[in-house]
């Protein structure tokens, strides 16, 4: 993984920002005979090899030696930490990443999430990195209405899929949770069409 981020920044010019995010499928974390319970453990080493290994120094992990080459254009790598959680945010401070989170119009709660992101960084006693605000996707087209009409279902499957994922309507912060038709996911605002 620390590779193809390394090669990927090389090729976009240092323009590549990473997201890293420990998932909350519990199907995908099975696969691999890891438990979701296990995932704020999981999430902590991995970043703590990834940006030891994008350090460009030659150290052993699980018997293994990482060494990578080549290192990313930008240093430090640009690399954020995503969540919709207050552990996402402290996570990302505390590694010294940026933090992405969804817009606040998409959900609430990221203002806040941004706020404890900012205060986190200042008691670990490190400027905060980038912070990014994003919509999941936008497509571009020259008839937004046709292309709807050809990519709706498939959105709406995308949608129902992650709704599916973060169903616990008591705890979700899934923006995706509740859009059961094409029209509501157009409506939201969550997944747009347009024009160049």
């Amino acid at each position: 993984m620390a590779e193809t981020i390394a090669v990927a920044d090389i090729i976009s010019g240092g323009r590549l920002y990473t997201t890293l995010v420990p998932g909350y499928v519990e199907a995908e974390f099975a696969m691999f005979g890891k438990s979701l319970k296990d995932r704020a453990r999981l999430m902590d080493e991995g970043l703590e090899v990834i940006a030891r290994a994008l350090s460009g120094k030659r150290f052993m992990y699980r018997e293994r030696e990482v060494f990578v080459r080549p290192l990313t254009v930008n240093r430090p790598p640009r690399l954020l930490v995503g969540g919709g959680v207050p552990a996402a945010a402290r996570r990302a401070a505390k590694h010294g990443f940026g933090f992405w989170v969804l817009q606040p119009e998409m959900m609430p709660e990221s203002q806040k999430l941004i706020a404890l992101y900012k205060e986190e960084c200042a008691k670990a006693g490190h400027a905060p990195g980038p912070i990014m605000s994003t919509h999941p996707a936008d497509h571009v087209a020259l008839d937004p209405d046709a292309t709807w009409e050809q990519i709706g279902p498939h959105i709406l499957h995308l949608v129902r899929s992650y709704a599916s994922w973060a169903s616990d309507v008591d705890t979700t912060t899934s923006p995706f949770y509740g859009l059961d038709t094409v029209d509501a996911i157009r409506n939201a605002g969550i997944i747009n069409v347009m024009t160049p």
